[in-house]
């Protein structure tokens, strides 16, 4: 899996502020989001929102979101 923002490119500003749509990798991913991603064909595109716990498969709400979608 290619990464959007590779490690070494990540800022070290925290993520965990009220500012955080702000944040210079939220702003790139948003813009990689609207200019490069390329959705499959279908019906439907589910984005979940970022969790505060690492790695995602262990977080409560992304178990929730897995059973749920």
């Amino acid at each position: 899996m290619t990464l959007i923002i590779p490690k070494n490119e990540r800022s070290d500003e925290p993520l965990d502020t009220e500012q955080l749509i702000y944040h210079p990798d939220m702003k790139r991913a948003n813009e990689w989001i609207l200019t490069e991603y390329e959705p499959p064909v279908r019906d439907v595109c589910v984005f979940v929102p970022c969790s505060r716990k690492k790695p995602y498969h262990e977080s409560p709400s992304h178990r929730i979101f897995d059973r749920v979608i």
